[in-house]
């Protein structure tokens, strides 16, 4: 017995402290997360020799003598690697290291470097100086050159990780020894390890990683940004910076995880500076307050995990995820979304997220496959985007609901542009991170059942502070609060259908709501609701601005007939009152009358006169109470972003003017117009400032939307007039 027992427990410890050890430390040995850096300039992948001729390789003539013996002697899949060394090897350097040891070493002379290169090689490198670093013949200079020359390409940004890869530093290879490196395995806390238990066996856990001595740092990325910028590298995105928050054990007075933290940012800003001048950083795996409270110069960060292109069902909580995470990255960082594929089947989903998100827009298509659509809806054609001016948040009513896996409960996403605003409704039910798989999962069915988002003008932050009045400003618990959650309907003249009088609504301002996907609108209060069904992976895009209507402007004058003319104009695009009262002011009791019976004076025949003066003045009351608001680019998902002032004002006693400021706009201006305008004019950097009529409108009387055609071209500021 006592032996059967020694046997089993030797077994036991052999099992859990020998093999899982070996078995682990293989296992993450082939994950590239355990790749480290053994040169900051020796760049093999794109570098390629083309000036010797493919049969020089005797070791006689050429300067690769030693290499190419080395591969005369070796057999046939032997010689075919070598000769592949020989001619997309990075650095001379690295031919050396390569060379048997008494061999004699390559010549680091410019003569012989040139001689290597062919003629369109050296009037490459003649116009891109910055490539010729060190000595050594590096080719990514004349890719990044290519980028930008041939594709038309602005910027390129390179990847690396904290630590230059995510194993780090090699310690142990002499072209980086200089830096200091010490292999450290990370500690994670136990409450990170409670809610990511693989991190456990992560490949950075168990193989460790490479960490630059701290006073080191500075160097090294002064080394690796060096180089990069000379090859006309104009940024940095620097991923997996989460785990050096559990690398700083063991640093004496230099102190913990934080502090080396703090350090390690403060070298890498420091770096990126001076390197790329614009502050081209973008962070990335950083949601650890050891990162996010040291960021002091760089401004972007990526809010979300990876974008896993064949995983359909990471699409959802993806959206989900970088929208939460803005809720408290949004305050310290510009929030970086992450990127996404066009064709996809959820192009479309991942487009409108991008299009209410606030953020920088990135693509990962593949070569041809674009859906220009989709990328058309997101982009102008100089390239620039429509980006709101905060990052996109949800909106209240589900800031603490399950939008995931309730069942019942849609995502919507707000933003404010500087007229209006844009909220974005999202069906992402039916899919969630499992622990169980360690993966992203989907269940309830394929299709799922739909769900109903309801968007209300209030859901836009500031909405109700700009145009409440007083008593929903100042109190938290108002009767209209409380019946927020009541389905309303559109527009009425006494009461609402969330049971709120005219009188008690709160403010009187009108919204003009506008469905992106649909094209319908509907003219709501600030708690009045529209509905959608959205079925799943389902989206709209709703713009929602504010209504200018003639008859505020007309409050400044209380005692003007509606005849009387020569008032000076007023800006209209703020409620000056809560309450809707009569735009106009009559000088007869029995016409004021008439006024307020509306329908019932309508009605009477037995006074033709009457009846005539009534049809008269509600034409009047009809032309004086106008109603313009600008939605902007009818095409364009976020369109509302291009439009920066709208104002409505009398012109005379008669006439209304409504005035719109776009910047950078071309295709169609999308507008609600109570009625159709006389004339619309505009000035253009096209038409060198001078007013020209414009000729190409529409107006639909049915759904009283206006469109005026801009034309193909982008201009960057348009001035349109709208006369009535």
């Amino acid at each position: 017995m006592r032996a059967h027992g020694v046997f089993w427990h030797t077994l036991r410890i052999l099992i859990n402290y020998v093999l899982y050890a070996f078995v682990a430390m293989k296992t993450a040995s082939l994950s590239y997360f355990n790749h480290r850096v053994v040169s900051i300039r020796a760049n093999k992948k794109f570098s390629t020799f083309t000036g010797f001729r493919r049969g020089s390789f005797s070791g006689k003539r050429s300067p690769f003598g030693s290499l190419a013996s080395l591969a005369g002697k070796a057999g046939k899949k032997m010689q075919k690697k070598m000769q592949k060394a020989i001619k997309t090897v990075g650095s001379l350097e690295f031919l050396d290291k390569m060379s048997p040891q008494g061999s004699p070493r390559i010549q680091h002379s410019r003569n012989s470097l040139d001689s290597l290169r062919s003629a369109d090689q050296q009037m490459d490198l003649a116009g891109h100086e910055k490539n010729k670093l060190r000595g050594e013949i590096d080719g990514l200079g004349n890719v990044v050159r290519a980028i930008k020359k041939k594709y038309d390409v602005d910027y390129v940004y390179c990847w690396h990780a904290l630590l230059g890869y995510w194993g780090g530093v090699h310690p142990d290879e002499e072209n980086v020894r200089e830096f200091g490196a010490k292999l450290k395995y990370p500690r994670h806390n136990p409450s990170l390890l409670a809610v990511e238990p693989s991190q456990a066996w992560d490949p950075l856990t168990v193989c460790g990683v490479g960490v630059p001595a701290p006073e080191k740092m500075q160097h090294f990325y002064t080394e690796l940004h060096e180089y990069l910028s000379a090859a006309g590298v104009d940024g940095v995105k620097v991923d997996a910076q989460a785990v050096i928050g559990a690398l700083g054990y063991g640093n004496g007075p230099n102190g913990g995880g934080p502090a080396l933290a703090r350090s390690t940012h403060e070298a890498l800003e420091n770096s990126v500076m001076k390197f790329f001048p614009n502050n081209g950083l973008i962070n990335c795996m950083c949601h650890s307050t050891e990162n996010l409270y040291n960021f002091k110069t760089s401004n972007l960060a990526r809010v979300s995990d990876d974008f896993y292109p064949t995983n359909q069902a990471s699409h959802t909580v993806h959206i989900v995820n970088v929208a939460y995470n803005s809720m408290f990255m949004g305050e310290i960082v510009i929030p970086d979304w992450d990127m996404f594929q066009s064709a996809s089947s959820t192009g479309g989903l991942h487009a409108a997220a991008r299009a209410v998100g606030g953020c920088p827009i990135y693509v990962s298509d593949h070569p041809d496959k674009h859906d220009f659509n989709v990328l058309g809806q997101l982009v102008m054609p100089s390239g620039s985007i429509l980006r709101g001016k905060f990052p996109g948040r949800p909106t209240r009513d589900c800031l603490f609901k399950d939008v995931c896996r309730d069942g019942k409960t849609a995502l919507k996403i707000w933003n404010r542009n500087s007229i209006g605003g844009v909220i974005g409704t999202f069906n992402v039910q039916g899919a969630c991170w499992s622990r169980e798989v360690n993966q992203y999962v989907s269940f309830g069915g394929s299709d799922g059942e739909p769900i109903t988002a309801c968007v209300r003008p209030r859901d836009i932050e500031g909405f109700r502070q700009q145009y409440g009045n007083s008593n929903d400003t100042n109190s938290q618990n108002s009767k209209g609060e409380k019946e927020e959650e009541i389905s309303s309907g559109k527009e009425s003249s006494g009461t609402n259908n969330n049971g709120l009088s005219t009188k008690d609504n709160i403010g009187d301002q009108m919204f003009a709501v506008r469905s992106h996907r649909t094209g319908s609108v509907d003219i709501l209060r600030l708690h009045e609701t529209v509905e959608v069904s959205l079925t799943r992976k389902d989206w709209d895009v709703f713009t929602i601005t504010p209504v200018l209507e003639s008859f505020r402007a007309r409050r400044s004058a209380p005692d003007e007939s509606i005849e009387e003319e020569g008032l000076t104009s007023a800006e209209t695009s703020i409620p000056t009152t809560p309450e809707f009262t009569s735009p106009v002011k009559v000088k007869a009791p029995s016409t004021e009358s008439s006024i307020e019976s509306g329908a019932g004076t309508k009605n009477n025949n037995s006074n033709n006169t009457e009846k005539k003066t009534t049809q008269e003045l509600i034409k009047k009351l009809k032309r004086a109470n106008i109603r313009f608001a600008c939605f902007g680019l009818s095409k364009m998902m976020n369109g509302n972003a291009v439009v920066q002032n709208c104002k409505l004002e009398k012109i005379s006693g008669k006439s209304y003017r409504a005035t719109v400021l776009l910047y950078k706009s071309c295709g169609r201006l999308a507008c609600y117009s109570s009625e159709k305008p006389r004339k619309i004019s505009a000035t253009s950097r096209a038409s060198n400032g001078r007013k020209h009529d414009v000729i190409s409108w529409q107006f639909e009387e049915k759904s009283s939307m206006l469109f005026v055609d801009l034309g193909d071209i982008e201009d960057v500021f348009w001035t349109l007039f709208f006369e009535y």
